[in-house]
Order: C-alpha cells, then structure tokens, then sequence
C-alpha cells in the first residue's frame, strides 16, 4: 500500500467539521466530503461552528472565511485556542485576498480557491490526513519505546531482587544456624540466651523480607488450586477492619466462578490492598470492596487477554494519588506516606502486582486527587 493509499484510508476514519453560510455550497460539498470521511458536521455559521467543533471535537476542520455574524478566521482563532494542533483548511475567493496574512498567522494548514474544485479539495484533504496520521505514528512508536524501556526496566529490577534474595536467604540462614548453636552454649533464661531468642525472632522477620524479595523477582513457582474467593475475601476483609475510624464495605456479585490461585499470596495482596486504602484515609472513611465476574473480548491495553475474569475492586475516600506519582505506584519502595503499618514501606503494591501477575491477572489503579482511588484486580477464572 502506497502513502496515498494509506492516507486516504486514514482520512475515511476521520470526522470533518464543515462550516459554510451558502447552503447550496454546503449541501454539494457534505455531499462530497461523505464519500471520503467518516463522518460530517455541518455549521452555518462561526458561531454554530464553534459551538460544534466544542461538542464533537472533529479531527479536522473545513471552513468559509466571509459568513454572517462570527466569521471563519474569528471562528479560527477560537478553535486554535481549544486545539492548537487540530488541521485547518479554508475556502476563499480571489478577491478575499485581504484575508489571507491573518489567515497564515492563525496557521491554517491549507487554502482551496472558490469555486472549489473537487481535486484541489481532495489533495487537501489526503495533505492534512497526511499530518495526522504521521502524528499517531510517531505517537505509536513513542509509547512502544516507553514500553520496551518498562520491560528492560522490570527485567533488571526481577534480576536484581532475585540475586540479592538468595544471597540474603542463604546469609540469613548462616547467622540463624550461628544463633542456634550460640543459644546452647549458654544457660537458658540467662540474658545472652533472651538476647539470642530475641535475634532469631528478627531473623524469621528478616526471613519474610527475602520471601517478598523472590516474589518480586517472579522466579519462584507457588501452588495454586481451583477454589472460590468468598471466604478468602471475608476473612482478609475481617482482619483488615482493624480500627473504628475505618469501615469496609464487602459486596460479591452472586455466582462468579473459581479462579486458581494461591491463598496466602492473594491473602497477603488483598492485604496490602486494603491497609493501603486505610492508610489513605487518616481521618477514617469507607472502604468499597465489590468482587465480581468480569469478561474481555478482546484483548486490552491494560495487558488483559481475552477470557473471563473475577475483578475486585478496592475504592478508598481517601485524598487521591496525584498525576505524576500516578504512574509510579508500583515501583518497589516507590512511596509517598511516611512509614506506616507494613514494615518495609514502598515494597507492599509492588509486592501485590507482582503476586498478580504470577497468576496471570493484572492491576490497574485509577485516582482522581480529591476523590480517593480505586484498585481494580483481575484473576483469570480456572480453565480460561
């Protein structure tokens, strides 16, 4: 497929805004635009024009210069107030020639002569398709460079965990039998023996820190079995109300089926999910926690394949994420609240995302600063 071609079948995916005062002039060139765009919205006017151009946001603009009350460069200079990138072509006359400097400095695209002649408004057309499309292009190719930067990102964060875990678990192990064989060297209930006890207790402690480790480093295989989320969710759900300030508020969406996971480690992500939504909430406030079947067609670019899934959604009242930190959450020790109930602060959602992704699901955070944020969880159901 040649460049014409390809951008005459990027133009018929488009919508055109067409303002024009003459409706003869109008209903000849809607006519002709509709064989080529997939979509016209006409305007009589600048004023209409506008109000047209706010309510369907076109992807490229046709218009008359001279037309009653608000004109075509007036209407312009409006449009590129709201779109300062939207195309622009203009029809003009000869003797509209007076027009045209302010035309150029309000960096309209391109100019058709009237009477319009059908090959000179098509050439302009195909040009400003021509625009558009290298600007998704290279849009594309942009966010496939992001993508391929997060996925070497990742790669090295999964090396780097899983090195420093076993060399942590294996250095761990050494000062746990040291501490055993020191403990039986002196008298029980004697101080250096309390101190010893005292050690190890840290060192099962330290031990679930390399444990978080390895599960962020995705190189270890858990069991799963086929089982049901009710129960789970109530219990982790139960646990998790642990202070007044706080309510949770637990719905399930009536016959959802199994999903095949493992316990602990969907306990330990709802976990870190729902003390996240607490902490969220100094002031106290409710917790929306709704559990329900969840089906994608297609596959999503959320990184969802096609199949069934069961979704949770956690929803606090809290304060928001902003923008910018937004798309960082999930770092490991990413964290914009001081230390707070989980240990360790700035492993625990990334901890969660990747327990989720073990189990071929995937998380998604939506917020909006002032009005509190929602996890949603997906957990492919067994046999999809």
């Amino acid at each position: 497929m040649n460049a014409e071609t390809q951008d005459a079948a990027f133009l018929r995916d488009l919508s055109v805004l067409y303002v024009e005062d003459d409706s003869i002039v109008r209903e000849g060139i809607t006519l002709f635009l509709g064989r080529r765009v997939a979509q016209v919205e006409t305007a009589r006017d600048g004023a209409e024009g506008l109000a047209a151009f706010k309510a369907r946001k076109p992807a490229l603009v046709l218009t008359d210069i001279r037309m009653p009350g608000m004109d075509g460069l007036t209407m312009i200079q409006e449009i590129r107030a709201l779109d300062p990138e939207v195309p622009i072509i203009v029809t003009t006359a000869f003797e509209q020639t007076d027009y045209m400097a302010r035309a150029i400095e309000l960096r309209v695209d391109r100019y058709v002569v009237k009477p319009v002649d059908p090959d000179r408004l098509e050439a302009a057309l195909l040009d400003c398709a021509r625009l558009l499309r290298a600007e998704v292009e290279l849009a594309e190719k942009h966010c496939l460079e992001i993508e391929v930067e997060r996925l070497r990102h990742d790669s090295a964060q999964r090396i780097l965990a899983s090195g420093l875990a076993h060399d942590y678990n294996n250095l761990l192990q050494a000062i746990l039998a040291t501490g055993e064989a020191a403990s039986k060297t002196v008298p029980a209930g004697s101080p250096a023996h309390i101190l010893l006890g005292t050690m190890q207790r840290y060192i099962g402690t330290a031990s679930r820190l390399g444990q978080q480790l390895l599960t962020l480093s995705q190189n270890v295989a858990f069991p799963r079995e086929s089982g049901s989320l009710v129960e789970l969710m109530t219990e982790v759900v139960n646990e998790a109300c642990s202070t007044e300030r706080v309510h949770v508020d637990l719905h399930f969406q009536d016959g959802f089926p199994p999903i095949l996971f493992n316990r602990e480690q969907i306990k330990q992500a709802m976990g870190v999910l729902l003390v996240n939504a607490e902490e969220a909430m100094p002031q106290g406030g409710t917790t929306l926690v709704n559990v329900s079947p969840h089906v994608v067609t297609q596959a999503s670019q959320e990184g969802l394949a096609a199949g069934t899934y069961v979704r949770i959604s956690i929803q606090d009242s809290g304060a928001g994420i902003s923008p910018e930190n937004l798309p960082h959450i999930f770092e490991p020790y990413f964290s914009t609240k001081p230390i707070g109930r989980i240990k360790g602060q700035g492993l625990g959602l990334a901890l969660c995302r990747s327990i989720v992704l073990m189990h071929g699901g995937q998380i998604i955070a939506e917020s909006e600063v002032g009005h509190g944020s929602t996890f949603h969880v997906y957990l492919p159901v067994d046999g999809s």
